[in-house]
């Protein structure tokens, strides 16, 4: 009976260590396909993590990701040099504080993080070089989030802007220079075009002043004429009055004769004497009138041919203000022209540098620097390389 027992528990412990041996077996190919399944997922976040690094080196502007404690969990190549004068590298700033750094923005309004907290994800400092000017530098912040949309980190993205703050500031001043002068050209457009509006009413003037003048020449010529007839006439009165004067002193000398004959011929010829005085009489009261006549006519000839002379003056100065008012109002018309084509050319000028204007301040303004888009928008959490084996 003890030799039966004994050879059961024998059996029971063989069959116990083949069951454990069995379970053993089992166990160790399940820890062997788990060790290899946690193997491939290594792997894979690690492959990850060097093309997530890789993607990041390549950007040529300084980089940095912090957790939500902003403890640096990785630079970028372009931060590590930068980083480099202090001592700092990739591995020596994993999992430290970023104002481990000790840079001017750090504690202040103008650090990335504590902008970005602030509501403002966007923010400017000048950032101070040993041996060269500064630089005008830009820094746009957000937050990584996970796939429930809790926050977990920072990106931080540094960008040299010095010179397109140098262009946009020298724009504004482009701006506001091309805007005064713009304003100028206006008033000077505005004046221009009074000019020649001024310049249109004296041509007119000129034009109604020219008929006028015009009218006077002619009616000047036919003054001329006038005086011209009169000057005519009074030398033909003057004719007659010489003809008046030599008849008187012919009846004169006949009075005489007559006069002459009567005393010869004594008492009877008494009667025919007292004709004969009175005819002589008559002739020489004729040729005292006809001289006075004669001396009026001389002086109104005289006076008439000083007029008609002033005329002749006054007429050649009316033909040469008729060619002054022609010259004139060529001139003025010539002006006129130049001032609508001066006016024509400042509205274009005006309207160009309105459009110099506007492509100005939309270089300076409208083109903004673009912000950077975090991983975290997708909603795919980032592996924190601060840990990776």
């Amino acid at each position: 009976m003890g030799s039966v027992v004994g050879k059961l528990v024998v059996t029971v412990g063989l069959v116990i260590e083949a069951l454990l041996v069995a379970l053993l077996a089992s166990a160790y190919q399940q820890s062997q396909q788990q060790l290899a399944q946690i193997q491939t997922k290594y792997d894979a976040e690690h492959r990850l993590r060097l093309f997530l690094q890789g993607a990041l080196d390549a950007v040529q502007n300084p980089i940095t990701v912090t957790d939500i404690d902003m403890n640096w969990v990785f630079i970028n190549k372009v931060t590590e040099t930068l980083l480099a004068p202090r001592g700092l590298n990739k591995e020596s700033a994993l999992g430290k504080h970023c104002s481990h750094w000790k840079a001017d923005i750090c504690g202040t309004n103008n650090c990335g993080v504590a902008s970005l907290r602030q509501g403002r994800p966007q923010t400017h400092y000048n950032q101070e070089y040993p041996n060269q000017p500064s630089t005008y530098m830009q820094v746009d912040t957000t937050y990584i989030l996970d796939d429930n949309g809790h926050e977990i980190g920072h990106v931080e993205i540094v960008t040299n802007v010095d010179a397109a703050e140098k262009i946009k500031n020298t724009s504004a001043k482009i701006s506001s220079s091309l805007e005064q002068t713009s304003a100028s050209l206006e008033q000077m457009s505005a004046v221009t075009t009074q000019t020649a509006d001024n310049f249109r009413k004296v041509n007119q003037l000129m034009d109604h002043s020219g008929k006028h003048i015009t009218e006077a020449h002619r009616l000047m010529g036919l003054f001329t004429n006038s005086m011209n007839q009169i000057t005519a006439a009074s030398q033909e009165t003057s004719l007659i009055v010489k003809t008046i004067d030599e008849i008187s002193f012919q009846t004169n000398i006949l009075a005489l004769n007559a006069a002459v004959e009567a005393a010869r011929a004594g008492p009877a010829g008494a009667g025919f004497a007292v004709v004969a005085s009175e005819v002589r009489n008559l002739a020489m009261r004729a040729a005292q009138s006809s001289r006075g006549t004669a001396e009026l006519i001389e002086k109104t000839i005289a006076k008439v041919k000083e007029g008609a002379d002033l005329l002749v003056q006054t007429n050649q100065s009316f033909s040469e203000m008729v060619k002054t008012s022609e010259e004139t109002k060529t001139r003025i018309h010539d002006i006129s022209t130049a001032s609508d084509e001066q006016a024509l050319g400042i509205q274009e000028i005006t309207s160009a540098i309105v459009q110099m204007n506007q492509v100005i301040e939309h270089a300076a303004y409208g083109d903004k620097v673009p912000k950077p888009r975090a991983s975290g928008k997708s909603g795919r959490k980032v592996i924190p390389i601060a840990y990776q084996g």
